[in-house]
C-alpha cells in the first residue's frame, strides 16, 4: 500500500534539490505543487540537464504563469515546448532575450518554439558583415568608452556589447559580438 502512495512534497524537494544540483530554494520553488514538480522533472527528462530548465522556470515561467494568474497545469506550455525553446538558444537559433519574450504566449497558447521563432523573425543574426558594421558604429559613437576599455577597464566591455544588441535589435548572438567587439578593439 506504501509503495502505491505518492512521493511526499518534502522528500521531493530533498530528492530534486540532491539529483539534480539544485539549491535548496529553487527546489523549495520547483517543489510547491505537485504539477509545478511534474512538469519540470518531464522538462529535464527531454532537454537532459536541470539547471537550464530551473533557470527558465523560476525566471520566465513563472512570470509568465503570475501575469496570467493561471498555476502550471492550465498553461499551454508543455515540457516539451520548454525544452525546445531552451534548445533554440543553446544552437544559436535565437537569443535568450527573443526566446523569453516567447515565454507568456507559450504559456498562454502553447505552440511548436521553433515555428513561433521563425513566424516572427526572432532569428539571431549571425551575419558577420552585419556585426561587423554594428560594431564599428557602436566604437565609433562612444570613442570615451573605447578608450576606458582599452586602459584596463573591462567592465566597459558590457556595456559596449549592449550597445552593438540595441543597434541589431536584440538579434545578434552575443557571443558573436563579444568576439567582435575584442578583436576591433585589440586592433
Amino acid at each position: 500500500m506504501r509503495a502505491g502512495l505518492p512521493e511526499l512534497a518534502e522528500h521531493r524537494r530533498r530528492r530534486i534539490e540532491v539529483e539534480h544540483g539544485l539549491s535548496e530554494y529553487d527546489a523549495r520553488l520547483l517543489t510547491a505543487s505537485r504539477a509545478l514538480a511534474d512538469f519540470f522533472e518531464a522538462a529535464v527528462a527531454v532537454y537532459g540537464q536541470a539547471k537550464p530548465v530551473a533557470n527558465w522556470m523560476l525566471r520566465d515561467v513563472l512570470q509568465a504563469l503570475n501575469q496570467r494568474d493561471l498555476e502550471i497545469e492550465a498553461a499551454a506550455l508543455t515540457p516539451e515546448a520548454l525544452a525546445a525553446l531552451i534548445r533554440l538558444v543553446d544552437e544559436g537559433v535565437t537569443t535568450a532575450r527573443s526566446a523569453r519574450g516567447l515565454v507568456p504566449e507559450l504559456v498562454a497558447t502553447g505552440g511548436d518554439p521553433a515555428e513561433l521563432v521563425r513566424e516572427r523573425g526572432l532569428e539571431a543574426l549571425e551575419d558577420a558583415d552585419a556585426i561587423e558594421r554594428a560594431v564599428e558604429a557602436v566604437v565609433a559613437e562612444h570613442a570615451e568608452n573605447v578608450e576606458r576599455y582599452r586602459s584596463g577597464e573591462e567592465k566597459v566591455l558590457n556595456f559596449l556589447i549592449g550597445q552593438v544588441m540595441r543597434r541589431t535589435g536584440g538579434k545578434a548572438n552575443p557571443g558573436s559580438v563579444r568576439q567582435a567587439l575584442i578583436a576591433k578593439l585589440s586592433s
